[in-house]
């Protein structure tokens, strides 16, 4: 591997690391344990009551049909995004459950959510609906999804649920030689996630190529 793909990796690795401690910290988030709600697609229940929800808050931006405004890729000139899809032809299926939730209950919060700076019109909803409202929500929202993006999704919430493992070197080996060894460690294993969290983009890609012309035909 070549000095600035080994730079590039290490880069992903840290950010997304630092991304995702700042998401536990935030949230302590526990996956759907005690005190959290968890956002299963697969509860008709939830998902029917999410769906009265949306209509409600969420259609009036986001489309009846979760299909977004128009152009949403492209900035407004106050410089902000439209409101994107959360249909399969959006990027809501990329972020795990802690994000979704996160960025719904608190809107999008510059340093954690998004870039430093970012502004956007997207509401936090903590004082209009309730912690099983936005589960519902969402999981009416990932019901719509192809089956392998679901897939895809969750495979991306797990790897965000598993608790980091620093490595903490021995006090007899607190030497010169010793951090390096530790340093090294540590390197490798946020490279071994950052290459983990790639091949779960790739594949989510591939699966959505795949869907796309069975989602053309509907």
């Amino acid at each position: 591997m070549r000095a600035w793909q080994i730079l590039k990796w290490s880069s992903t690795a840290l950010a997304t690391v630092g991304v995702i401690a700042a998401m536990m910290f935030t949230l302590d988030w526990r996956g759907g344990g005690e005190g959290f709600p968890k956002l299963d697609a697969g509860d008709r229940a939830l998902v029917s009551r999410g769906k009265a929800v949306y209509a409600s808050h969420c259609a009036a931006c986001h489309g009846t049909n979760l299909e977004g405004q128009p152009d949403w890729r492209n900035r407004r000139p106050n410089g902000r995004l439209p409101a994107p899809p959360h249909d399969a032809t959006g990027h809501t299926w990329h972020h795990p459950d802690q994000v979704l939730f996160s960025i719904t209950k608190d809107g999008l919060v510059p340093g954690v959510t998004a870039p430093a700076g970012y502004e956007s019109d997207m509401p936090a909803f903590k004082s209009i609906l309730s912690d099983a409202d936005i589960a519902a929500v969402l999981a009416y929202i990932k019901s719509t999804w192809p089956a392998g993006l679901r897939g895809a999704q969750q495979a991306a919430t797990s790897e965000a649920s598993a608790p980091a493992r620093p490595y903490i070197l021995p006090p007899a080996r607190r030497n010169k030689s010793g951090r390096a060894q530790a340093v090294l460690r540590s390197a490798r294993r946020l490279l071994q996630r950052a290459l983990r969290q790639e091949r779960c983009r790739q594949m989510a890609t591939r699966i959505r190529k795949a869907d796309k012309p069975r989602l053309t035909a509907l």
